[in-house]
């Protein structure tokens, strides 16, 4: 990066469906101790949609939300006909307030372990289809992979300003580096494809590199 001559090592540890908790967890099971300069978290997604179909009484009164994919892979396995929670849920009626305050308050203690650890931390909050000003025919033809998840997208740009209205910590939002982008740059409602994870990548690039972290 640059002509610094300084060696990095990146760890890409993008896994599909972990929330910000999950994150958090696994920094601080093992990668405290290696003590990363720089930790970057792309929160939101999973955090809203899993936050919404979670148990109301483990949010409620502990902010605690999980993910039911391997859930849904043990039911798929033995062919069980028992509905899962996300299979039932009201997804009309989810306190949508008490999920972002719970995707607040993990968000702050994940930067509060990096940065008590001597690291700096950019939570940024993950790309939404719904925020392109121009979307293209093929994006529009594009499905939302689970149907619990479609009205939870609808609300996505709401979410996002009642987030930012309720901020104690600073966070980066990705969605403006391809809310002017007219080419297709999603493969659904949440993920990029390659030519758009190159336009996050660089927003990702240029926020480091103002903090003089990286070399230009």
């Amino acid at each position: 990066m640059g002509g610094g001559g300084k060696k990095l090592v990146l760890f890409n540890l993008g896994i599909p469906g972990y929330t910000t908790l999950d994150m958090f967890m696994l920094y601080s099971s093992i990668f405290y101790s290696i003590k990363p300069e720089i930790v970057i978290a792309m929160f939101f997604g999973s955090d809203v949609w899993t936050g919404a179909i979670s148990d109301k009484i483990l949010l409620q009164d502990h902010n605690f939300y999980y993910h039911q994919i391997f859930e849904q892979s043990i039911k798929k396995s033995q062919n069980s006909i028992i509905p899962l929670l996300s299979e039932i849920q009201d997804m009309k009626n989810i306190d949508y307030n008490l999920v972002i305050e719970s995707i607040l308050l993990r968000v702050e203690q994940f930067q509060n372990a990096v940065l008590s650890n001597h690291g700096e931390f950019y939570p940024i909050v993950t790309p939404y289809l719904a925020n392109k000003r121009q979307i293209t025919q093929e994006e529009q033809n594009l499905e939302t992979q689970l149907l619990c998840l479609q009205h939870t997208i609808k609300q996505m740009k709401g979410l996002i300003k009642n987030l930012k209205s309720k901020l104690k910590i600073k966070i980066y939002d990705s969605n403006e580096a391809i809310i002017n982008i007219k080419e297709s740059i999603f493969i659904d409602s949440m993920h990029l494809n390659k030519n758009g994870c190159k336009v996050v990548g660089k927003y990702i690039y240029e926020i480091i590199k103002d903090s003089k972290k990286l070399n230009p």
